[in-house]
């Protein structure tokens, strides 16, 4: 995370918008890799965030599976 601010404005990501975005994935982040996991070109990369977010390993497992 602390690569990403340092080169983050290369890329235009600030600091409020990490955070957002980790607010975000903390309340919806078993669902976006349910839902995630049914769409082709996302599949192969929902894995990343949930990893990042260091989501529990049984419940990202689970929602994987069904999806």
């Amino acid at each position: 995370m602390r690569v990403l601010l340092c080169r983050g404005r290369y890329i235009h990501v600030t600091e409020r918008h990490l955070k957002k975005t980790e607010e975000w994935f903390d309340q919806r982040g078993e669902w976006a890799v349910f839902v995630g996991r049914l769409l082709p070109g996302i599949r192969t990369l929902i894995s990343l965030p949930a990893g990042i977010a260091q989501m529990n390993v049984v419940k990202s497992t689970l929602f994987s599976a069904i999806g």
